[in-house]
């Protein structure tokens, strides 16, 4: 059977909250677009479409990949937008060489499973929110939001409805904690 499936980095609770607080503040300036629900906020490493590769497969091949990835911090920069047929509302993640390494490692394990290596450029960032319309006049909000550390992926399945998207998770790989 088919599955729609990500490979993502989750974030702690309490940072979940802190988002929804600013997607709040932004939608009170721009209601029309469609913004994220807190549940719903993670870094995606690699979208991997529908396929009927399973789920374990995946994992067993992640965990082999990520087996020495140690723990890492990752902040939190500006507020942007990607403009194309759509827009979106991001906040912007600070690159360093463990979030690279790491990409690099759910990439490079997703080739060995006849993925598709990536087309874009790796651009960390979590979505916020997207419209169908430009977007020329973003509010700029100052965020407090904390460096998290971040100690493992999660494999998620996306399932399409009438009223969006459902995640669920399918797995985790922890990181070497040694």
């Amino acid at each position: 059977m088919k599955k729609r499936l990500f490979i993502a980095i989750d974030l702690p609770i309490k940072v979940k909250r802190k988002t929804s607080r600013l997607i709040k503040k932004l939608s009170v300036a721009h209601p029309d677009i469609k913004w994220e629900v807190k549940d719903k906020l993670h870094l995606t490493l690699k979208f991997l479409g529908t396929t009927e590769v399973l789920p374990e497969k995946i994992m067993i091949t992640l965990h082999k990949k990520l087996v020495d990835q140690k723990p890492f911090t990752m902040e939190f920069l500006e507020l942007g937008t990607f403009v194309g047929k759509s827009t979106a509302v991001f906040l912007e993640i600070r690159k360093n060489e463990e979030l690279l390494r790491t990409y690099f490692k759910v990439e490079n394990a997703m080739r060995d499973l006849k993925f598709a290596k990536e087309r874009h450029k790796f651009y960390p960032h979590l979505t916020l929110g997207r419209s169908k319309l430009p977007i020329s006049d973003m509010v700029p909000l100052k965020h407090n939001l904390p460096a998290v550390t971040v100690s493992s992926v999660v494999l998620y399945q996306s399932q399409l409805t009438k009223t969006g998207s459902i995640y669920t998770n399918l797995g985790q790989v922890d990181f070497n904690l040694g």
